[in-house]
């Protein structure tokens, strides 16, 4: 075996790890500040995002605070709020985490293929769908 497959291999088992301890790490606001914010006459309000600068990031703004305002994501608003984090920047997060998970099984595939033990075609695909729909709902714990 070459020395490019072991690296291919630790870099595809370092991106899972990576991946795994990032999906587990949790936003859990300070009780302290959530405390004196709740206390306090005037409700924080969601951080101000830089303006976005190029035509895509602003459809993309926009694209996002539209989905964020649909029924199609269940958006925990309160929580947010304790977090403060904007409903675009979460419903960011979940499709990101879904992408990524989506991307991971092919990074298997690859592996495999060049280990010369390549997968059925319906296995990374089929990983691929249940893992997106993990990393879609990650974000929600």
């Amino acid at each position: 075996m070459s020395l490019a497959v072991f690296v291919l291999v630790g870099a595809g088992f370092g991106l899972g790890l990576t991946l795994l301890v990032a999906g587990s790490v949790s936003n859990v606001p300070d009780l302290r500040s959530a405390l004196a914010s709740a206390n306090a006459e005037i409700r924080p309000s969601p951080p101000a995002t830089a303006a976005p600068v190029g035509r895509w990031q602003r459809l993309l703004a926009d694209a996002l605070t539209r989905l964020s305002d649909t029924s199609l994501v269940r958006v925990p608003t309160q929580s947010l709020e304790l977090i403060s984090l904007g409903r675009a920047q979460f419903v960011g997060q979940k499709l990101a985490a879904a992408g990524l998970a989506a991307a991971s099984p092919l990074v298997l595939a690859l592996v495999s293929a060049l280990l010369g033990a390549p997968l059925p075609y319906a296995v990374p695909a089929g990983l691929s769908l249940v893992l997106a729909a993990i990393g879609y709902m990650l974000p929600d714990v």
